[in-house]
């Protein structure tokens, strides 16, 4: 039985994909002055710090924002091989398998047929998708590392913790009202 494949050993063939870089952008909860003010009951002006763009023990005013480029890889074939899958977009559950030159040929990387393309054009006009892909992936992991819904968009992490001042301040007051409520030491004392 002879298997036809896309590409053979040596040609040139190119990979479409998406990759992530950090930037550095300006806290969208403190604007970058690395610090909230906390407004008590009594007035009183509380500075604390941003919790947002702290880094360890570090406040920066600066948070890293994730940014998506596409890019389009050329590669040679180096080897050539077919394997059962029935999870792949592989016709009849079969799916070609390529090991490029510039990848490592024998222990590097395998690239799926279904990635590959034959000109830099078509790779081009996958990159669009791919990043796209790669946005709402990473809009996903942030949402979840920061614990908030994906619908919240970035910087309203605030409204989290001006809940969370809402309680402190009602902590306050219970125990201010308490307090006023109490004799006091003087009073005891006669």
């Amino acid at each position: 039985m002879i298997i036809e494949t896309r590409f053979n050993v040596g040609d040139t063939v190119f990979r479409p994909y998406a990759n992530t870089c950090a930037k550095q952008v300006q806290c969208p909860d403190c604007l970058g002055s690395k610090h909230w003010e906390a407004h008590l009951p009594n007035g009183e002006q509380i500075p604390i710090w941003c919790p947002t763009c702290e880094f360890g023990y570090e406040h920066r005013g600066t948070i890293a924002a994730g940014s998506v480029e596409g890019t389009v890889q050329r590669l040679t074939v180096g080897t050539v091989g077919i394997e059962e899958d029935n999870r792949s977009e592989g016709v009849g559950g079969m799916v070609e398998r390529y090991m490029c030159e510039e990848t490592g040929v024998g222990s590097g990387a395998i690239h799926y047929g279904y990635n590959l393309c034959a000109t830099h054009e078509e790779a081009e006009a996958k990159l669009p998708e791919m990043i796209e892909a790669m946005k709402k992936h990473l809009a996903e992991s942030n949402a979840t590392c920061r614990k908030r819904k994906i619908e919240d968009g970035p910087g309203q992490m605030a409204a989290y913790y001006r809940a969370q001042i809402r309680d402190a301040k009602k902590t306050i007051k219970t125990a201010d009202e308490r307090l006023a409520r109490e004799p006091s030491t003087t009073e005891k004392a006669s």
